[in-house]
This record gives structure tokens, C-alpha cells and sequence, in this order.
């Protein structure tokens, strides 16, 4: 086909090209679609989307027209770094598509003798290319890659300054990409994080910053007699000592979250002031995205908010139904939730502390933690609490 013909049908498909683009945005299936349509219209062998790590060293996930998956394997796991162009297209400004016959220092000639051509490339009939990357992120790049037989030749300046024209179509639509991912785990979290306990609790997004105050967290730090504040989306606290010590379980819930740490959260107990007394409970939450996300994994902390001195209760049948545990017992973690210890009680129950410690001791059992601690965190956030 005629350059003068290929540019021709670009421009009658134009707009069926960059609709399948935005249509990408929400669901990245119709990439298929947006490469069907480009090899079709400039009389391509093959095209590649390619999902990369952050270098652009290793294919994590690919759409593919005109590609034998046996062929796509062999350069995932070998031919992606001997490619003779592929150095050229890393250190290449991004954003931009070039062309294997103008573009590149490496000579159709030296193409020839490569390796990457004689195994992969000449089996497969590609003589020519046009690529580049066209996006990036902190943990991913995104490559397009088409393809060409010797038949139709190379990519002219015109049909690359076409395909160039689209990029910024390629470039927006990741960016929506982006953003739809953002809500969607953010909803994701929020749906396991509020139904999980009815505390008051805010979502802490991996920045640090504050993306999400459940409507009772929001009304909690409005009040005076809060130590709690948010300030430029960050939670602080009023007493300083106490701030650097948040900063840290933050840092450790998040990075529990992400899988770097055997950490699973911890707890921050904050002074009593007037009437409120605050325990932070942080826990780790990730969402792990399907192979085509930018940013597969996207953690968070959720940081609860308990008042010991707001009195906690605790169903006693969901007490009874999930742990087993007998009616003494259950009387047992309803004042152990309240924050009491096992001497205080003994003394306002006038019963024996031995006794006491025997049922703690089942209930830390049945109820499959180590101590006081792991269990008004369990009560506190387990289906048993109620407002």
C-alpha cells in the first residue's frame, strides 16, 4: 500500500482510533481494539503494548495483534534486552514514537546481523519498526511497538508524524487510567475498611497524606477536646512528643502494606484529655490491581479511633457464636474492652484474680491472640463491636 493511501485511511479512521483509546481509559481491554486498528490502517506485520517495569528490563504484561505467544515468551524472557534498538528507545525522551530506520545510530545493515534478527525477528517476517515509550509511572513504562515486513518498507516521516499526532491521546488516556485506578482501590479499601468495625477511622494513603475521614472520624477531630488534627492532609498530633511516635506507626503500617516489613501495625495510646482518652489502632490494607494497572499495588494504614472512656459494646451472642466462649468468659472480654485490668476487676467484682487469669487465658486461646492488647484490638475491630 502506498503512502499516499495509508495516510489517506488514517485520517478516514481517525476518529474510531482515538475513540478506542479513551475507551481504554476505564477498561483496558479495548487496547486490543486500538491495535487492531493501527496495523490494519498502516499495513503493519504485528503491534505490542508493552506494561514494563520501571527501566523498561522486564515485560510484565502485553497486548498483542499478529504475535505468536510462543515468539511474545521468548522476548519476554530473553530477546527484550538484545533487541538491537531498545537501549536506544530508554535513553530516548519519552512521549514520542521513533523510527527504526531514521531514528536509531544502529544501521538496517547491523540490524541484519544481530542476533535479535536472525532468531526472532527474520522467523517472524519484521523488518522495520516504529516505537517508543509512551508513558511512565514510579513502577511501570509503557511501550508501543509496530511492526513491518520489507513488502511495505519503512515508516515514512509523514505516517511517523502521524502516528506521533496520536500519542497525546495515548498520554491522556493513561492518565484517566490512573485516576480510575485511584478510586477503584480506594473504594475497595474503604468497603473492607468500614465493614470490618464501626470505629471512626481514617485511610492513610502510602504518600502520608490523609484519603479518607470515615463521618465519624471527621466529627470526632472536629470536637475541642480532640488531640487530633488535620493539617495539610497529614493527621498530627497536639502533644509534640507524641508526634514523632505517630509518624513512625505510620510508617510501619505502610510499609507492612506494601510487604517490606514482618510488621502488622501497632497501637498508640494518647493521654487522657478532659473527657476523652484515645487509643490509635493502625493496621495495614493493600489493593493488589489486575496485570494492566500502572501502579499494581497501592497501600494504605487505616488508623482507628477508640475512646476508652466512651464505654464499647460488645454482642455477646457474636462473642458467644465466634469464639465459643462461655458466659463468664464473655463477661470477662466485655470488661477487658472497656480497658480495664484484671486486678481492677477482681477488686470491683470481689472475685479471685487466679480465676480471672485462667478464663483470660482461654479467651486469649480461643480467640487466637497473645495478650490484652491483641485482644481489645480484635474486640474493637471484630464484627462483635457495635456503636
Amino acid at each position: 500500500m502506498s503512502e499516499e493511501k495509508v495516510l489517506k485511511q488514517a485520517r478516514v479512521k481517525q476518529s474510531a482510533i482515538i475513540q478506542n483509546i479513551y475507551r481504554s481509559a476505564s477498561n483496558p481491554d479495548h487496547w486490543q481494539h486500538f491495535l487492531d486498528e493501527i496495523v490494519d490502517v498502516f499495513d503493519g506485520r504485528s503491534a505490542r503494548l508493552l506494561w514494563l517495569d520501571r527501566s523498561a528490563s522486564r515485560v510484565q504484561n502485553s497486548f498483542m495483534v499478529n504475535t505468536d505467544p510462543a515468539y511474545q515468551r521468548q522476548y519476554n524472557d530473553y530477546y527484550v534486552n538484545l533487541c538491537p534498538w531498545r537501549p536506544e528507545i530508554r535513553s530516548k525522551p519519552p512521549g514520542q514514537l521513533y523510527s527504526s530506520y531514521y531514528d536509531f545510530s544502529q544501521s538496517q545493515e547491523d540490524f541484519h546481523r544481530s542476533e535479535f534478527y536472525h532468531d526472532w525477528a527474520r522467523p517472524q517476517a519484521i523488518e522495520h519498526g516504529i516505537g517508543g515509550t509512551i508513558y511512565q509511572t514510579q513502577t511501570t513504562t509503557i511501550q508501543l511497538l509496530l511492526q513491518r515486513t520489507a513488502e511495505p518498507g519503512h515508516f515514512t516521516f509523514a505516517e511517523k508524524s502521524y502516528l506521533n499526532d496520536l500519542v497525546p491521546h495515548l498520554r491522556q488516556a493513561f492518565k484517566l487510567q490512573q485516576q480510575v485506578e485511584q478510586l477503584e482501590a480506594q473504594q475497595q479499601v474503604l468497603s473492607k475498611v468500614s465493614g470490618s468495625a464501626p470505629l471512626p477511622f481514617i485511610l492513610i494513603a502510602h504518600s502520608g497524606k490523609t484519603a479518607y475521614l470515615s463521618p465519624s472520624a471527621e466529627s470526632l477531630l472536629q470536637q475541642s477536646n480532640c488531640q487530633l488534627r488535620v493539617v495539610q492532609d497529614k493527621i498530627c498530633l497536639r502533644p509534640p512528643r507524641l508526634a514523632q511516635r505517630l509518624e513512625n506507626l505510620m510508617s510501619r503500617t505502610l510499609q507492612a502494606a506494601c510487604g517490606r516489613w514482618d510488621n502488622a501495625g501497632g497501637i498508640l495510646s494518647l493521654p487522657r484529655h478532659g473527657e476523652r482518652q484515645l487509643d490509635l489502632h493502625a493496621m495495614p490494607i493493600k489493593w493488589e490491581g489486575p496485570l494492566t494497572a500502572l501502579s499494581p499495588t497501592r497501600c494504605y494504614a487505616v488508623i482507628y479511633l477508640h475512646d476508652r472512656l466512651a464505654k464499647p459494646h460488645l454482642d455477646q451472642k457474636r462473642l458467644a457464636t465466634l469464639y465459643a466462649l462461655t458466659p463468664a468468659e464473655i463477661r470477662l472480654a466485655c470488661w477487658l474492652a472497656q480497658g480495664r485490668s484484671l486486678t481492677e476487676i477482681a477488686q470491683q467484682q470481689k472475685c479471685s484474680i487466679h480465676t480471672l487469669r485462667n478464663q483470660a487465658k482461654s479467651i486469649y486461646a480461643k480467640t487466637g491472640v497473645s495478650g490484652q492488647t491483641a485482644l481489645l484490638r480484635l474486640l474493637l475491630t471484630g464484627p462483635a463491636f457495635t456503636r
